[in-house]
């Protein structure tokens, strides 16, 4: 009997072949890029990395104590490697706003790199932050699906996606809003038609006031999940 190798080796190994053959290049400069990122050593190091940040709710740590100790936060943990600005924006706003995929997989890529360092225990399922079926029909992709199958070729083992949410209400866009409006903008937007398994990860692009991932994340809770943690590429700056 033949022996065959597993897929996430084959992938591996097709991988390898078509870096050889095509080597990344650097999205931002178009220098040669490394790691198997399309990202090279010097843009990267320029990146605006979130660091220190609040281990509970990413938000860029200064010389006080971070405010999320009072919050009613939904998450054991929360990973966003970048800060929401200059180049990083400049990526994600071309993800989601042109279509620019391959930006997105850079993105996703750095995110499961943050999350398979950062130590905490991998959880059972990816659960992407949905779309309204309107929205998805407009920008025809749902960013945070593509960010988590770039997020997931980066983790040490394979962890699904599960799309355990649905958007039941279209909230428009969130970012004119103050928190208190958008806390309340999001009421019943998210229900859970799935059970998810005990420990999953909600994976976002952006995390502003933290409004929408919340919403989402405690209905993962009410769903059944004993655990979830948040994913996002980036944080914005208190």
């Amino acid at each position: 009997m033949v022996n065959l190798l597993p897929s996430r080796l084959l992938n591996k190994y097709a991988a390898r072949g078509l870096d050889a053959l095509y080597p990344p290049r650097c999205r931002l400069c178009g220098a040669p890029g490394a790691a198997g990122l399309e990202l090279c050593g010097p843009c990267r190091a320029e990146l605006p990395w979130n660091t220190p940040a609040c281990p509970a709710c990413a938000l860029p740590l200064g010389p006080r104590p971070c405010p999320c100790a009072g919050w009613a936060w939904p998450f054991t943990r929360a990973t966003a490697p970048l800060r929401y600005e200059g180049a990083v924006a400049g990526l994600i706003t071309a993800f989601k706003a042109r279509g620019r995929l391959a930006d997105g997989r850079l993105l996703g890529g750095l995110l499961g790199e943050a999350a398979a360092a950062g130590g905490a225990p991998l959880p059972e399922a990816l659960v992407p932050v949905p779309l309204h079926p309107r929205r998805l029909r407009e920008r025809g992709f749902e960013q945070t699906g593509e960010l988590i199958r770039a997020a997931q070729a980066a983790l040490p083992r394979r962890v699904p996606l599960l799309p355990a949410l649905h958007r039941a209400r279209d909230t428009g866009r969130q970012a004119a809003l103050s928190a208190e409006r958008r806390r309340d903008n999001l009421h019943g937007a998210f229900t859970a038609h799935r059970r998810p398994p005990a420990h999953v990860a909600l994976v976002d692009d952006v995390v502003t006031t933290g409004a929408t991932a919340a919403a989402a994340g405690r209905q993962l809770l009410e769903a059944g999940a004993a655990r979830v943690d948040l994913w996002a590429v980036a944080r914005t700056p208190p």
